[in-house]
């Protein structure tokens, strides 16, 4: 409880120290939200006057960073500058198409990276392991956006099976359009499959070479009950902690992702806010993706220490 009390207590201080760094970031760039939203009439005096007041940047940037940090505090995140609605009325259908594209993502990149990570190490040194990492090294030094680039020249451009953007119908919801899920779930599990599985095949090294493993092979244990009971029980404890480190990049990776599918997510959401200027958004998706990254890992570190008794003692703490 004492470490679950102190990692509350510092990703409290880290979303406070992005909030500022974001708020106080944004209105560095040229422009603001009323020169954007008036276009060709930012030219007329009274009109930009009249466009500053109606979207709350006539007032000092400390003064509109505490108002909006306090109604933050009481869970309104705020009234965008340039359509003037509630945040949250804007965020709440493009944040389900996020979770939505997320945990296809996860359903499928846990299995396979555990797979293929296990796999991997159980033949090391084979052909097989160094086909996998090879091909794990080269998905996870390749960007989310030539990977994505690719498979739209694949399945969109030559085979034609699959749209090469991701427009979904507001009438559905994501789930009853899987064919504009596939490619953007696909280029997601290319890159995190690529990081993971190699975190999932240093782990899992780790445990084949421990005494107790090779004591069970010594003894004729057959191969899939050593790695059902003995290999993977103690190996998806450091894999559930490299599995919270690894959402952090795809969270930054379903960004890159959305833009290139034209995906209406948190993503797209984010990129278009801040080419607008629109602070108030800006500041409230970066305080979500960054709660969502602190709250992953901490649920990892948790489930990590549930699994082995030596991180509930403190060992790895």
């Amino acid at each position: 409880m004492r470490y679950v009390l102190l990692r509350i207590a510092a990703g409290v201080a880290t979303l406070l120290a992005v909030s500022v760094l974001v708020f106080f970031g944004a209105n560095l760039l040229p422009g603001n939200a009323a020169e954007v939203a008036l276009g060709v009439r930012a030219g007329d005096p009274a009109a930009l006057q009249a466009a500053l007041k109606s979207a709350g940047l006539d007032q000092p940037v400390a003064i509109r960073y505490w108002s909006w940090l306090t109604g933050l505090l009481h869970g309104d995140l705020g009234v965008s500058m340039v359509s003037h609605q509630p945040v949250a009325n804007l965020v709440g259908p493009r944040l389900g198409n996020t979770l939505v594209l997320t945990g296809c993502l996860l359903v499928l990149l846990i299995p396979v990276s555990l797979a293929l990570g296990t796999w991997s190490a159980m033949r090391k040194d084979t052909m097989v392991d160094q086909v996998v990492g090879t091909g794990t090294m080269w998905f996870l030094s390749t960007p989310e956006f030539v990977v994505g680039t690719f498979l739209v020249l694949i399945f969109a451009s030559w085979l034609r099976i699959l749209p090469s953007v991701s427009m979904l119908n507001p009438r559905l919801t994501a789930l009853e359009q899987p064919h504009l899920l596939a490619l953007p779930v696909l280029a997601m599990l290319i890159v995190g499959a690529g990081q993971l599985t190699r975190l999932v095949r240093a782990s899992t090294i780790e445990v084949l070479q421990s005494d107790f493993v090779q004591m069970a092979v010594l003894r004729g244990v057959p191969t899939r009950t050593l790695i059902i009971r003995h290999v993977l029980p103690n190996s998806l404890g450091p894999t559930v902690q490299m599995l919270g480190l690894a959402l952090g990049s795809l969270i930054g990776g379903v960004v890159v992702i959305e833009m290139v599918f034209n995906y209406p997510g948190i993503g797209t959401m984010l990129v278009q806010a801040v080419s607008t200027r629109d602070i108030t958004t800006v500041a409230s998706l970066a305080i979500l993706i960054s709660a969502a990254y602190i709250l992953s890992n901490l649920i990892a570190d948790l489930v990590a220490m549930a699994l082995n008794p030596q991180l509930r003692r403190g060992g790895a703490f």
